[in-house]
């Protein structure tokens, strides 16, 4: 059974013109009720990225996104709450070697999770309010009982592994995507 959930999806990049009949056909597949329809002349008309609204099975646009990745378009698709799922967005520019994805509130913007980061600035405080003497304090926290057993293994490397664990669970956010631009001679 589907499930389809409103979703925003931006698209940039080159796209040689050969591959616009298989590009809009992979909208189509994922994106349904998206108003406008998208052609090859209001595709070489675009000065900004793409930007397309719709519902999709799940929010997810899997064949678009394939489609993107395959061919080195950068990507942003978000997809809001509804019944048992969270809003979320999920970006892809080239260079990275998989998707990322975060949560995010309905205005797309992203949601850090109080349980995993509040442990950490406590920590921080601890840490700057006594050096390292503070680490057996919070062995006991399974929140960050790993990152303090690695801590006091070694503690030359405290900052970069609390920095470590603060990029785990603070999201690297969706860069800005590129305008969308038809390469005619191709």
């Amino acid at each position: 059974m589907s499930d389809y959930i409103y979703v925003s999806l931006e698209i940039g990049g080159t796209l040689p013109a050969s591959l616009v009949p298989e590009f809009l056909q992979s909208i189509d597949e994922d994106i349904i009720n998206k108003g406008e329809e998208i052609t090859l002349n209001s595709l070489k008309g675009l000065n900004d990225s793409l930007k397309i609204n719709g519902e999709a099975n799940y929010g997810l646009c899997t064949h678009t996104k394939e489609f993107c990745m395959e061919h080195g378009l950068s990507f942003i698709n978000q997809a809001e709450a509804k019944c048992d799922y969270n809003a979320d967005a999920t970006y892809f520019v080239p260079g990275m070697e998989d998707v990322d994805s975060y949560n995010t509130d309905q205005n797309g913007n992203a949601v850090v999770r109080l349980d995993q980061v509040k442990p950490l600035f406590e920590l921080l405080l601890e840490l700057a309010e006594h050096g390292d003497k503070a680490l057996p304090k919070f062995l006991n926290n399974p929140a960050v009982a790993d990152l303090v057993k690695d801590c006091l293994d070694s503690p030359a490397d405290i900052i970069k592994n609390i920095k470590e664990r603060l990029s785990e669970v603070l999201p690297q956010e969706a860069p800005d995507i590129p305008p969308l631009i038809i390469d005619e001679t191709k």
